[in-house]
């Protein structure tokens, strides 16, 4: 499978858990592809954000 763009440039993202990485990683993803979401828009394509919010 070819990497996105968001998973080339955050390649080296390290916020101290696997699972948050690759939860940003899809959130930029998100937001890379639809520029024109708010943010309550890319957020609810994402369900597990909470958990950004929370660590």
């Amino acid at each position: 499978m070819t990497d996105t763009w968001a998973e080339i440039e955050f390649r080296t993202l390290d916020l101290g858990d696997k699972r948050l990485n690759k939860r940003t990683v899809k959130l930029i993803d998100i937001f890379a592809k639809a520029p024109r979401l708010s943010i309550p828009q890319g957020w609810a394509r994402n369900t597990s954000n909470l958990s950004i919010l929370c660590e």
